[in-house]
């Protein structure tokens, strides 16, 4: 698949910087990077998991919200609430 994107300077110099200091080669691999870290946080707040980050004694704690996070989470909210309220079919003997 191709992809082409229009990025703003300061995004596109983000994106430039971390690939030469994380010595990625190619924008197809830092995509793929990026997507693998977006395809397990979406993982773990559709179970109702946070993101976060801390500091190596865990007194510091910051969680991480991005929009596309918070949508998975409340429709795994709403889709867990939706089974419960199912009824559950009789069983005739």
């Amino acid at each position: 698949m191709r992809i082409q994107l229009e990025l703003p300077d300061t995004i596109a110099n983000r994106v430039r910087s971390l690939m030469k200091e994380a010595d990625i080669k190619t924008y197809s691999e830092y995509f793929g990077y990026a997507l693998t870290g977006l395809d397990w946080m979406a993982k773990e707040r559709r179970q109702g998991r946070m993101i976060v980050s801390t500091d190596r004694d865990f007194t510091q704690v910051k969680e991480l919200s991005m929009p596309i996070l918070e949508t998975l989470s409340l429709r795994a909210e709403e889709r867990a609430r939706e089974e419960k309220q199912q009824p559950v079919p009789a069983v005739s003997q």
